[in-house]
């Protein structure tokens, strides 16, 4: 019979009434029947009973009609729906699998904003299926929302259904425990005992979302059947588990639960419960270990029984407690059991090799892949880190889609990239070349090997993690051998690669934590306004875009540098969920497929550009190269290498100039304070200048007292001193305990850390003695000092000498930096005569990163804007310190509202929202969204580094709520929002990243504590600037942002000293810098 025949005949046959359900019962009891060994082939089964396609599972309406149509929604509907989302996990497709079931289930997207009335909806749904069906299809939905990463509506959707209320932190413990087992008995006594075990499964792996954690584990034991005093010998396991599992129809779904329960009590930290339960599954006792074929035997017959799932998690779980609770020689005879493998066999691959092809025989590529890094993991973990590399080795050289990447990618990647960076912790530095073959075929497998979409969250975090510590090892390869001087041509060009290669891994970074970046809008409000805004009446009389210097006197201003110490304020309110991130996704999975070439980066440079990176080796030696686009070509600059320990340097200088400007202004706040105040009452200011005196001087002495401790003994022993800093509420605020305890940690760490720590800490006691006896400088010349110290100790480690060779005045230097880095002005760095390099060229900013700088210049393209409307937004709140610095806000609508009616932009507005109407971001978001374009945004207020956000009127705003395409320049004038958090060698994070993720092509804002009136100064005339190079390159010339910063800084510095007669003084331009496109 021809194929075109048989397929006419069976689906003439699907017409007969009762034949299509006929079909789908035999199917199911075949796949009943099988292992699941081959889910894609079953898939076929299951697709072709409803004549599903792949495009079905994206069509709701489409899936739902051809779901009713195959059975409707009765048990046998159920039923197929159970194993054809079971079989789509089995593929890793879950957010089809999810999707099935809500289409079966009549869940819609809008369902989830009332999980209560969700979790009513599905029990009347459910009420007229069978309870294990129904207990089936529930754990398939909360199950199928965590694989998808939406496990906080999985958690609720069940808490919702187990009754029980959100998670109250000051609930105590005993009372959570006690109301979670009182809601799970009140929930399991309704169900059949097979729909119970089923749901407490789900409840299992629940615990610490539902707010329970290892208080809960009582109430599931008791319904397991288990009691403290069963889990202390095999004969009581017998005597609670045998008649508990009797009761179930199918001894599968208690099994499921057991291995469940095993998992989480391990993760809880009760090994020795957990590996009583494990044993008792496996029937092994202690003296079982002994015989590793008697082993593998009982092994097998778990792995193959009726709950084959179940092998690899108990396998997992039984191998970690065994380790943790220190049997390593047990441990050891599991792996053995597993896999095959005896002893001697890890000497040679070509023993274990076809050993561990057997043993992956028929798993799919990502199971084998998991496999081998669980195997290389625990060998680690045992104490045996040559055979686990010479596996991961084995693997790495034979794994097909490494060397020949499909065209769909890998979907082992998840699980090749942590066996590759493993690989080179302990072989990268004795197969040098392999690890840079190696790095370079990473490099393009990961341009194509995606994660599924519906990767959850936990995986993708702990993949971001495995991929910075690729891009370490990339460094350290690229920098091999670097030291001080001149590079030869072949050290360029690998310099050069490894640029390249550590750029598209830091895309690629970026990329998996935009898909974890949650987006919503803020709730609208009444849009900025072209009227005056303040209820203080306009200056009269005054002209120009800057304050009037005799309305900012020193002592007036001084008094605003308490408004950064106060309560913290809630976010602001939220609308609906808005994913404006994915507008971004698709785009950018383009730019990472293509890959980081030449050109590439050249274009994003731009002709005069020069592109500087600058990081850290793995022993914290500073490297930087800069490389220029010179005709079409990339070329190399120049690139040096520093010295061992220099990250370590930078972070105690960046502490010192932190603390020296907490020291600075409380000392303004001191001088800021009227005649009358006593001065005898201790300020918060004066009070942490004590505390920190106090601690440093302990430090020192214990250092001197110490004779034979350890560097963690001593850093032990001086704990309780960096933490008696939190008396001092300023300190706490700046989260100073907690960074000086890290540097005094990181610093016994190093070799010679005695002399290095002693010099550290008593460059911090002399800044605090020369702030306690300040000799009579102004306190506005001492804050500078203070930033101009910071700019010298950097200099003193990172020389600009052999860049500047390099440079001339028409260039645009851009700089991407890691770490520390963040923290460093670098406009401002001064060359050994003291010559800031802002002086040297015609721009300098910093670039987030390649990715975005490559999207960015795509958004220019299109959505730079000639529009004449300018928009300046305000808030400071209504306390004394905020009424102030409100005051402050009449220079800086009144300037801007001046350049827009005497500026270079004819017929420009500008729109205003302060008081009336309200500085809220619905404000901001009213304005873009009723108007659109703007050639500048700018925002002041008191900002926030800790929260990495601005307080405006509607609460604390992080960024969120607006789309900033079609801004040209937008500017934050508030106190650290520029201040990019950043740890070793992860990508920044910070408001202005978010930002960026909300389409901001160019950002300027303070990377550290700023006074209103100068900031507002400094901003005005950047947007004068703007405007005015705007008019005389007619429109959008590059680098016009840039250039407009750099002329700014020349307007207010000569050098590093203010001009005469000019009211923003260095500490404030040096806190300013340009993030994205100039």
């Amino acid at each position: 019979m021809s194929g075109t025949a048989s397929r006419v005949i069976r689906r003439e046959l699907t017409r007969i009434p009762g034949m299509r359900q006929v079909s789908t019962v035999v199917t199911l009891r075949r796949l009943s029947r099988t292992e699941l060994d081959d889910p894609a082939a079953n898939l076929c089964r299951l697709e072709a009973i409803s004549g599903l396609t792949a495009e079905d599972y994206d069509v709701r309406p489409r899936l739902a009609e051809k779901l009713r149509w195959t059975m409707g929604r009765g048990v046998l509907g159920a039923s197929y729906v159970i194993a054809l989302a079971g079989t789509l996990g089995m593929l890793r497709r879950n957010l089809a699998a999810l999707r099935v079931v809500e289409v079966f289930l009549g869940v819609t997207e809008a369902d989830y904003r009332d999980l209560l009335g969700l979790a009513i909806k599905l029990r009347m749904r459910l009420s007229a299926t069978a309870d294990t069906i129904g207990t089936t299809l529930l754990f398939a939905l909360v199950g199928a929302l965590s694989n998808v990463g939406r496990g906080w509506e999985a958690t609720c959707l069940l808490r919702a259904d187990l009754g029980l209320a959100a998670p109250d932190p000051h609930t105590p413990p005993e009372r959570r425990a006690a109301e979670f087992r009182r809601a799970l008995d009140a929930r399991l006594t309704t169900m059949v005992p097979d729909a119970g075990v089923l749901y407490l499964n789900a409840v299992i792996l629940s615990l610490d979302e539902l707010g329970v954690g290892t208080e809960g584990l009582p109430a599931v034991a008791r319904w397991v059947g288990l009691q403290d005093v069963d889990h202390g010998s095999r004969g009581a396991l017998d005597a609670a588990l045998v008649p508990w599992l009797s009761r179930l129809s199918s001894p599968v779904t208690g099994l499921m639960a057991l291995a469940s329960y095993a998992a989480v009590l391990d993760s809880a930290g009760h090994g020795g419960e957990c590996l009583a339960v494990v044993e008792w599954l496996v029937s092994v006792d202690e003296d079982g270990y002994r015989d590793v074929d008697a082993l593998a035997e009982r092994w097998h017959a778990v792995r193959t029984g009726p709950v084959p799932d179940i092998g690899m998690t108990l396998w997992r779980v039984w191998a970690d407690v065994l380790v943790s609770e220190g049997r390593h020689a047990d441990a050891l005879a599991v792996i053995q059991a597993d896999s095959g493998l005896r002893d001697g066999d890890l000497d040679d691959p070509a023993r274990f090799g076809p050993i561990l092809r057997r043993r992956l025989a028929g798993a799919q590529v990502d199971t084998s892949a998991a496999y081998v890094f669980s195997l290389v993991s625990d060998l680690a973990d045992l104490g045996m880190p040559d055979p686990g590399a010479r596996v991961a080795e084995w693997f790495l050289r034979s794994h097909t889609n490494l060397w020949s990447v499909p065209a769909g990618g890998d979907p082992a990647v998840r699980h090749v990239v942590p066996l590759l960076t493993h690989w080179l912790d302990f072989r990268g530095d004795e197969w040098g070349e392999l690890a840079w073959q190696l790095s370079e075929q990473v490099v393009g497998y990961l341009r194509v090997s995606m994660l599924f979409p519906d990767t959850t969250i936990d995986d993708r975090q702990e993949f971001i993690g495995y991929v910075e510590g690729l891009r370490v090892h990339v460094r350290r390869l690229g920098v091999g051998g670097i030291a001080a001087g001149p590079l030869t041509g072949a050290q360029e060009q690998r310099v050069l690669l490894a640029q390249l290669w550590d750029a598209e891994l830091g895309q690629r970074l970026l990329f998996e934590r935009f898909v974890l970046t949650s987006v919503r809008p803020v709730a609208p409000a009444a849009p900025a306004a072209d009227r005056w805004p303040l209820r203080v009446p306009e200056p009269v009389g005054f002209f120009g875009h800057l304050p009037d210097p005799e309305a900012c006197r020193d002592e007036d201003m001084l008094r605003l540098l308490g408004a950064r110490h106060r309560a913290r304020v809630p976010a602001a309110p939220v609308a609906e969920a808005e994913p404006l991130r994915d507008r971004w996704l698709a785009e950018i999975e383009t730019v990472l497929r293509a890959g980081v070439t030449p050109h590439l980066l050249g274009s994003a440079v731009g002709e005069r550009g020069v592109l500087v990176r600058a990081g850290f080796r793995p022993d914290g030696a500073l490297f930087w190269a800069a490389v220029r686009a010179d005709g079409g070509e990339l070329r190399l600059v120049a690139a040096r290498a520093g010295a061992a320990g220099d990250r370590l340097r930078l972070r105690w200088a960046s502490f010192r100039h932190d603390v020296g400007l907490l020291l600075a202004s409380g000392e303004a706040l001191l001088a800021g304070r009227s005649a009358e105040a006593d001065p005898a009452i201790r300020t918060p200011a004066g009070m942490f200048a004590d505390s920190l005196g106090g601690c440093v001087d302990t430090l020192l002495a214990m250092l001197d007292r110490r004779v034979d401790d350890t560097p963690l003994a001593w850093s032990t022993a001086v704990a309780p001193a960096v933490a008696a800093l939190a008396t001092s509420t300023v300190a706490v605020d700046e989260a100073v305990p907690e960074r000086l305890d890290a540097l005094c940690a990181e610093t016994a760490a190093t070799p010679g850390w005695e002399a290095t720590l002693r010099t550290e800490l008593r460059a911090v006691a002399e800044l605090v003695a020369s702030h306690r006896n300040p000799g009579g400088r102004p306190v506005m010349d001492r804050i500078d000092d203070v930033t101009r110290a910071y700019l010298r100790d950097v200099a003193g480690i990172w020389s600009l000498s052999p860049l500047l060779g390099g440079l001339c005045r028409d260039d645009d230097v851009l700089f991407q930096l890691e770490d520390v880095l963040q923290s460093v002005p670098v406009a401002h760095l001064p060359d050994e005569n003291g010559t800031p390099l802002y002086r040297r060229v015609r721009s300098a900013r910093v670039s987030l990163s390649l990715l975005l700088t490559i999207l960015q210049t795509r958004m220019e393209a299109e959505f730079a804007t000639d529009a004449p409307r300018l928009l300046a937004l305000s808030h400071f709140g209504e306390d004394g310190d905020g009424a102030a610095a409100g005051a402050y806000a009449t220079w800086l609508h009144h300037g801007q509202r001046w350049l827009a009616e005497h500026g270079p932009l004819p017929g420009a507005t500008c729109l205003n929202a302060a008081d009336d109407p309200r500085g809220a971001a619905g404000a901001l978001r009213a304005a873009l969204e009723e108007h659109g374009e703007f050639q500048t945004v700018t925002v002041c207020g008191h900002g926030s580094a800790g929260d990495a956000g601005m307080i405006l009127s509607d609460g604390l705003w992080r960024g969120d709520g607006c789309d900033w395409r079609s801004v040209n320049l937008l500017i934050l004038a508030s106190c650290s929002v520029g201040r990019l958090e950043q740890v070793a060698d992860r990508d920044v994070e910070g408001l202005c990243v978010r930002l960026a993720l909300h389409r901001a092509r160019s950002v300027l804002a303070c990377r550290w504590p700023v006074i209103a009136p100068q900031a507002i100064a400094f901003s005005n005339e950047v947007v004068a600037c703007y405007l005015r190079l705007r008019a005389e390159h007619g429109g959008n010339g590059a680098g016009l942002r840039a250039r407009a910063v750099n002329e700014a800084r020349h307007r207010f510095l000569d050098g590093d000293r203010p001009v005469p007669g000019g009211i923003v003084r260095l500490n404030t331009v040096a806190a300013f810098d340009l993030y994205g496109l100039g």
